[in-house]
């Protein structure tokens, strides 16, 4: 039987983020992520990239307890391909995943494939009018039934709990969403399908004003959730610059 996998969850509401505590956040950046965030036309955009990369570099130092500068290198859980996928650091068997939207990043730490999303529930984006491309029959016909901001509510939740499965199996975006439901996950989590693969997919509680959620290839039975504010990932990006651990 399959152990269950265990989860530290770092989170990060980065409102507020000064100029200056964004340079120092960017000092964690590496190169290819940096140039990721350039390439974002919103500020907030920028910020969210430059401060998940900076927090994965805080949460993996934490929990290692040195710092690890090394780039990503990453491999598409469907073609092989080195060139885009999920990302992993080769020197260490602590993989990971990442999230980010406006306002808030995510980490998710642990010791087998994993994978994090958190949206932004006043983000902008019509979450009903993309339905169609993104929900299965199953999951159009349930909301259909419901007061439209229930309805959007649920397509938002249904998005969230696909991307973070499809971080988990390595698969990306290349994969038909209206082929993934994901109407079964319960409370306390449950299991999805994504090309076959099994994947057990939890969702993120008290969220204010953001969804999220969080996957891994067998029963989640622990999540460690650390929640900082913007302030806190710039002191401990301190830290982790000057060798100074734990960090947290």
């Amino acid at each position: 039987m399959a152990q269950p996998t265990s989860v530290t969850l770092w989170m990060c509401s980065i409102g507020g983020l000064s100029d200056s505590d964004l340079a120092e956040l960017t000092e964690l950046v590496a190169e290819p992520e940096r140039h990721v965030a350039a390439r974002m036309r919103q500020s907030a955009d920028r910020s969210a990239v430059l401060a998940a990369h900076a927090l994965l570099r805080v949460a993996i130092g934490d929990a290692l307890g040195v710092r690890l500068d090394e780039p990503y290198t990453r491999r598409c859980g469907r073609c092989g391909g080195t060139d885009h996928g999920k990302p992993s650091l080769p020197s260490t068997d602590v993989t990971f995943s990442i999230s980010h939207t406006r306002g808030m990043v995510a980490v998710a730490l642990g010791h087998a494939s994993l994978g994090v999303d958190v949206e932004a529930v006043n983000n902008r984006v019509n979450w009903l009018a993309i339905a169609p491309a993104s929900l299965t029959y199953r999951e159009r016909h349930r909301i259909a039934g419901l007061p439209k901001a229930e309805a959007a509510g649920l397509a938002l939740r249904l998005w969230v709990r696909k991307e973070a499965a499809l971080k988990c199996t390595g698969f990306g975006m290349g994969v038909d969403m209206t082929e993934i439901d994901m109407l079964g996950i319960g409370v306390r989590g449950g299991w999805g399908s994504v090309v076959g693969s099994r994947v057990w997919v939890a969702d993120l509680s008290t969220l204010d004003g953001y969804v999220g959620a969080v996957a891994g290839p067998t029963k989640l039975d622990r999540i460690d959730k650390r929640h900082l504010v913007g302030s806190e990932l710039v002191a401990a990006s301190r830290n982790y610059r000057r060798g100074r651990f734990p960090i947290s």
